[in-house]
């Protein structure tokens, strides 16, 4: 019985004899586990400390403790647990990765800076009692960024990103979202099983990200617009939110592992957290830099709908499917309002940019804007009928909303209406609008999405929701451009028409043209000719004032003057001659004779008669009568010489007075000789001038007949050119849709080279990756041959006698598997028994149960 009772002793030493054996033999000892404690502090501890510890942590990195490690620094995380070969923390101090570590001194040997990376690879274990850590994924460095400050460089834009759609439909699904970039023209569509990125501006498709599980619910732009954070997933079973760098397309997290999809999701401003919700009626916030899951803020008694972190990234308001509203602190999860006014489902809410104001849309039709410092309502008021579906908030502090009324609202920053939006077919159940205010975007049940200006209300075109392959979309566009080009020639043939008959109108105005100006030379030297005639017979009308108005002003009243003078001069002679015809001397001077006589006779008889008194008196009266006698001889001598003295003087001025009046009247005669002449002249000039006048009448009609010509010519030519208008427009309208196809075709068919190229890339960072780790795999199995090979070197003395005890035990082993083999049918009749006994010992005890005598 004692060696019976030894034998599963001695099976249970030869088993572990043998297992060590094959250990030893095929790969040596157990490798010994790499922690940080053991292995990592004692390096960092002589090389790294000085600069990385827990007082001076440059770069705001401590490595001196393990949770210091895992934190990372500023730059964010330093090494992630299997990535050793990848890691920032092996790469600086083997030196491949700058800034070279440590920055002074000599670099880590090959066998430290090996033992780092391996104990990345490894996991990372803290202590030999600690579990290897697991890759958290791709991580996203923290930022530390001026919220209301315009980030540097040009706004973030897709940069040759896939436009292979993941999924296309025979029709359009309802539209669960949409957003608009902060700062660049770009919105956001959810579609089936993918995300579409389209240019504002152009319309454009400009990406599509492939959604990795489940469809997408929600949206919304990091504040940079560098990033795009979505949530969504399968209903009923798993939800996840995805954030993608929008410029490269690369996925740089996921975060949450929800049971349901994730209908509410937003990214923090620094990048440090994500904030889900969904039917769970959780505010699930993840810390993006560990990957972990750090609070689950239960306070919604419904679904949650809506959330968003503030842009300055200090709080996060959530809405649920019962109209519940809180404010959050961003950092702790604690609650900072509790926001009451809506009696139906939050459908929406937006934050405006200064991060003061957030604005809540609900299923009870009322729109609510809270101000932040004491959670009150700032603006309230029914937006839409039935229930508002959407809101929206632009830079500018423009917003927008729709709701069930099928209605659009665009609001002003005062919160007065701009414009509303009306006869849609559908309801509009979500809207965007751009960061400037400048473009509104409207999605309908239906998933039909328009683009609208939203400063005229003019529609700008519609957007996919559900966009085609790029090879469907190249060979309707190799079709249409078949057909544009058809037309295009058919355009130019009616222009090349329509220029022939431009191009003989315009032969015809110019041969018009030529003839006019024939015919304007020829009127121009007549109106010369006329206008000569006039001034010669204004020359001459001159000369005939002149000559006339010295005829009348100066040679008649000359000459008259000389004739009246003449006439006054041969009055004055005859005058003169009568004058002195009048004055007889000798009848004077016989009466003075006989006066004398008479004298004498009674002198000599006074003196005959000395007393007679009367005698005396009559000779004395002689004498008187004598002496007045003589006196009025003299006096008549006197005059009659004074007479005859003008008479000498007048006849001595006749010749003069003759020539005179001889002058005058040839000066009068020149005159009007002269005046007769240019009276000749100015009716040969008024012949001529009228001749003229009538030639250039008869040209001028002729002018007239051929301007009649020129503008019934122009007319022709304006006529064919307004009609060549329409061939010519309709050419250029060819043109430019036959350019504009053309443009698309070789945009699509690079996007088809582009989504190929993709693929090829990230087929080959696939297999470059998984050569990377296999390569890794292969130093690490080769570390670990190496260390085998020593312990089996080792243990080459040892193996002849491990071998020799190996027989030994092996013998044993035959006897004791005989040993079993002999015992096994016994051990199975006791089975049988056993198994016989307990169905028996269950009856029995049923019976005692029941109060049946056994």
């Amino acid at each position: 019985m004692k060696g019976e009772t030894d034998r599963p002793c001695a099976f249970r030493s030869i088993a572990t004899m043998a297992t060590a054996l094959f250990l030893m033999v095929s790969g040596g000892y157990a490798q010994k586990k790499i922690t940080y404690e053991d292995d990592i502090l004692p390096i960092f501890e002589s090389a790294c400390l000085n600069c990385h510890n827990a007082d001076k942590k440059k770069g705001d990195l401590d490595l001196s403790n393990f949770s210091g490690i895992m934190a990372g620094g500023a730059g964010g995380s330093v090494a992630d647990p299997g990535e050793g070969e990848a890691s920032i923390l092996y790469g600086t101090v083997a030196h491949t990765i700058e800034p070279f570590m440590p920055p002074r001194g000599d670099k880590l040997s090959k066998k430290d800076a090996d033992l780092i990376r391996d104990w990345i690879t490894g996991g990372m274990l803290e202590n030999k009692s600690s579990k290897a850590k697991k890759s958290s994924g791709p991580k996203i460095a923290k930022l530390d960024v001026d919220p209301s400050a315009k980030p540097e460089g040009p706004p973030p834009m897709p940069e040759h990103l896939n436009l292979e759609p993941a999924v296309t439909s025979t029709r359009n699904t309802v539209v669960n979202d949409m957003a608009c970039s902060p700062w660049a023209p770009l919105l956001a569509i959810t579609g089936q099983k993918q995300i579409l990125l389209y240019n504002t501006d152009t319309l454009q498709l400009a990406a599509i990200l492939p959604f990795p599980e489940g469809f997408p619910e929600t949206l919304s732009f990091h504040p940079t617009g560098k990033y795009l954070t979505a949530g969504g997933g399968i209903p009923g079973k798993s939800g996840s939110t995805y954030t993608w760098d929008i410029t490269s397309g690369k996925m740089l997290m996921s975060n949450g592992r929800e049971f349901d999809s994730v209908l509410a999701a937003s990214l923090r401003l620094d990048l440090g957290g994500v904030a889900l919700g969904g039917p769970s009626r959780l505010i699930k916030l993840w810390d993006t830099q560990t990957g972990d899951e750090i609070k689950a803020i239960k306070k919604h008694t419904d679904w949650v709908t809506a959330l968003s972190y503030s842009p300055d990234g200090v709080l996060l308001t959530t809405g649920d499917r019962n109209g519940g509203v809180w404010v959050w602190e961003a950092g702790t999860g604690n609650e900072f309002h509790s926001l009451r006014g809506h009696t139906g489902g939050i459908t929406a809410l937006s934050w405006r940019a200064d991060s003061n104001i957030v604005g809540t849309a609900s299923e009870d039709g009322q729109v609510i804007f809270w101000e932040m410092n004491n959670g009150g309502q700032v603006k309230k008021f029914t937006a839409h009928g039935g229930g508002a579906l959407s809101l929206d908030y632009a830079r500018t502090g423009e917003f927008v909303t729709s709701g069930r009324n099928l209605e659009v609202k665009i609001c002003k920053s005062d919160f007065t209406l701009k414009k509303s939006l009306t006869g849609f077919s559908e309801m509009v159940v979500e809207t965007a609008i751009t960061h400037d205010g400048a473009r509104v975007f409207t999605a309908d049940w239906n998933g039909v999405i328009e683009a609208w200006d939203a400063n005229t209300f003019e529609k700008l075109g519609q957007l996919s929701g559900n966009p085609p392959r790029i090879a469907d979309r190249i060979f309707v566009l190799q079709q249409d451009l078949e057909a544009a080009h058809r037309a295009t020639s058919a355009a130019r043939t009616a222009l090349q028409a329509a220029e022939r008959e431009v191009s003989d109108a315009e032969s015809a105005l110019s041969e018009a043209t030529t003839l006019i100006a024939d015919q304007k030379k020829k009127v121009s030297t007549l109106e010369k000719e006329v206008a000569r005639f006039a001034l010669a017979l204004s020359e001459t009308n001159a000369s005939l004032n002149t000559v006339g108005k010295a005829i009348r002003e100066k040679r008649s009243p000359a000459l008259t003057q000389a004739q009246r003078r003449s006439q006054e001069h041969e009055a004055s002679i005859a005058s003169a001659a009568a004058e002195i015809q009048t004055i007889t001397i000798t009848p004077l001077e016989e009466t003075e004779k006989k006066l004398t006589q008479e004298l004498q006779q009674l002198k000599e008889a006074a003196e005959a008669e000395p007393e007679d008194a009367a005698l005396k008196k009559k000779a004395a009266d002689a004498a008187l009568m004598l002496s007045e006698h003589q006196s009025r001889i003299a006096e008549t001598r006197l005059k009659l010489t004074q007479a005859e003295a003008r008479l000498a003087t007048l006849q001595k001025l006749t010749t003069a007075i003759a020539s005179n009046e001889s002058k005058a009247s040839l000066q009068l005669q020149q005159s009007n000789e002269q005046l007769q002449t240019l009276s000749g002249s100015r009716s040969e000039i008024l012949t001529n001038m009228a001749e003229t006048k009538a030639l250039l009448a008869a040209a001028n009609k002729q002018l007239a007949l051929r301007q009649s010509a020129l503008k019934k010519a122009e007319e022709r030519l304006q006529s064919k050119k307004n009609s060549r208008a329409g061939p010519a427009a309709e050419l250029q309208k060819a043109l430019s849709f036959e350019k504009e196809l053309k443009e698309k075709l070789k945009f699509w068919q690079a996007a088809k080279v582009n989504a190929r190229a993709l693929v090829i890339t990230e087929k080959r960072d696939s297999l470059k990756a998984e050569q990377e780790q296999e390569t890794r795999t292969l130093e690490s199995k080769t570390r670990e041959h190496g260390n085998s090979q020593s312990s089996l070197n080792s243990l080459q003395d040892r193996k002849e006698a491990l071998i020799a005890q190996l027989e030994e035990l092996n013998a044993e082993m035959a006897s004791l598997k005989q040993s079993i083999a002999d015992r096994k049918p016994l051990l199975e009749e006791a089975e049988r028994e056993s198994k016989d006994l307990q169905k028996r010992y269950l009856e029995l005890s049923a019976k005692v149960a029941a109060g049946i005598d056994p």
